[in-house]
């Protein structure tokens, strides 16, 4: 009778889990309301080349927040906001090369960008056209540059933790030109992220 009852009971829920996995499928879609918080830290460095060529360098962190939807399966339009900084960045000039002390290098930018997961796996592929501006303060001065235009490329990977919220890891560079008096500013930040989506 027990043997009976296990034949039963199998015969009944294998029909039903390739139905019960495909609606847990259904549930991770990539679709509708979009929002990123992309928050790590990368080697960040910015050249000026002029009439004099310097550049500061150094570990920096990172932070973005993206806001959009998706107009196709998987495809995801946002507009984004980013901001990369270095505390105390290394100074380097044909004369001297040495640490600053109560100096930080800003380079904030913003722009409309472009996501697209490949499914099941969760696996993304992202690129932002930015408008970027660059800020170095002082202990006495702050100098601000132009308005220039750069690029953020991002891949990474993200774990569904419920039905509409993914945490995941990206491995990102931003890279921009931006003019600034007389020079022009090569500003660049490559490294990792950890990132929160939900959509």
């Amino acid at each position: 009778m027990i043997r009976l009852a296990a034949v039963l009971a199998f015969a009944v829920v294998l029909p039903a889990l390739p139905a019960n996995a495909r609606l847990l499928d259904d549930q991770h879609e990539h679709d509708g309301f979009f929002l990123r918080f992309h928050l790590g830290g990368g080697s960040m460095s910015a050249r000026w080349d002029g009439p004099q060529d310097f550049s500061y360098s150094g570990p920096g962190g990172t932070f973005a927040f993206s806001l959009g939807g998706a107009f196709a399966p998987n495809l995801i339009l946002f507009g984004e906001i980013t901001s990369d900084a270095v505390s105390n960045p290394r100074f380097e000039s044909e004369i001297r090369s040495d640490s600053t002390r109560d100096t930080v290098l800003r380079v904030l930018g913003f722009g409309p960008g472009l996501t697209y997961y490949f499914m099941p796996v969760n696996l993304y592929l992202s690129g932002s056209v930015l408008l970027m501006r660059a800020t170095v303060d002082e202990p006495f001065q702050v100098e601000e540059s132009d308005q220039g235009m750069g690029l953020k490329l991002a891949v990474g990977k993200e774990w569904w933790v419920s039905r509409d919220w993914g945490l995941g890891v990206a491995a990102f560079g931003t890279f921009g030109r931006i003019p600034h008096a007389k020079a022009t500013i090569g500003a660049s930040n490559v490294g990792i992220a950890f990132t929160a989506t939900y959509n």
